[in-house]
């Protein structure tokens, strides 16, 4: 059995990619808005990233960040599924209040 202390599993899976920092711009990929879409079902998540820039190809390194992050804070989901969604180019209009705040925007 399953024990979630948010009422929203995938919310737990956000609050863990809270700590995968974007190196470039010193922001979580969350408030950054690099996270498109984030699905658990049992033992399951499935994440579908965007990335900066169309020719980003600096993802390896993320990709193995994100998957830490979430073995290390939800040891419960065994299966991760992780997707670079390179036709999704990330824009400001994304971030969140604190990241625009943060980048003085």
């Amino acid at each position: 059995m399953q024990v979630w202390h948010h009422p929203d599993p995938s919310d737990a899976v956000l609050d863990a990619l809270r700590t995968v920092v974007e190196p470039h711009l010193g922001v979580n990929i969350v408030d950054l808005g690099l996270v498109y879409d984030v699905g658990v079902v049992g033992e399951s998540v499935r994440v579908v990233l965007g990335v900066l820039t169309p020719h980003d190809a600096e993802t390896t390194e993320l990709e193995e960040r994100v998957r830490r992050a979430i073995r290390g804070s939800l040891p419960q989901l065994k299966q991760i599924e992780l997707s670079i969604a390179r036709d999704r180019i990330w824009h400001p209009g994304r971030m969140s209040v604190e990241a625009r705040w943060r980048l003085g925007l």
